[in-house]
């Protein structure tokens, strides 16, 4: 600041200089983010993928979904097999357990009927028949 300096001058070279701060924020700004531009031309690789496996698997393996309902039965063994089956037809648990899921399923079913619309319907008859004057028989 010089001694003769107005307050207009002193408001002008604190404007300039945060122009000067600005502007060189904004060079570094514009520098920095033309780094990451890609030019107009650019297309993407498209990488060389096969659509199946083509190289034989070892160990009898085959590309087909595995069969996981019966998984032991690739043992081949004829013991294994009989004993899954006693397990399975003797387990009363697990039936207990499947009869308790079903009657959870239902019980939900039962109240989310609720939260769906509802229609009700009735009907009526009613008929009925007015004797005229005539047909009334005054037997007085």
């Amino acid at each position: 600041m010089t001694p003769g300096e107005s307050s207009a001058e002193k408001r002008f070279r604190s404007h300039m200089a945060n122009l000067r701060h600005g502007g060189i924020v904004a060079v570094v700004v514009l520098l920095l983010t033309a780094g990451c531009t890609i030019g107009p031309d650019y297309t993407p690789p498209t990488p060389g993928v096969p659509e199946e496996w083509h190289a034989p698997m070892a160990g009898g393996e085959q590309d087909s979904p595995a069969e996981l309902m019966r998984w032991w039965e690739i043992f081949g063994d004829g013991t294994l097999n009989a004993l899954i089956a006693a397990a399975s037809d003797s387990n009363y648990d697990l039936r207990i357990a499947e009869a308790r899921v079903r009657e959870a399923r239902a019980a939900r079913g039962i109240v989310a009927a609720d939260l769906y619309p509802q229609l009700n319907a009735g009907a009526t008859y009613q008929r009925s028949e007015t004797p005229s004057p005539d047909s009334v028989d005054d037997t007085s």
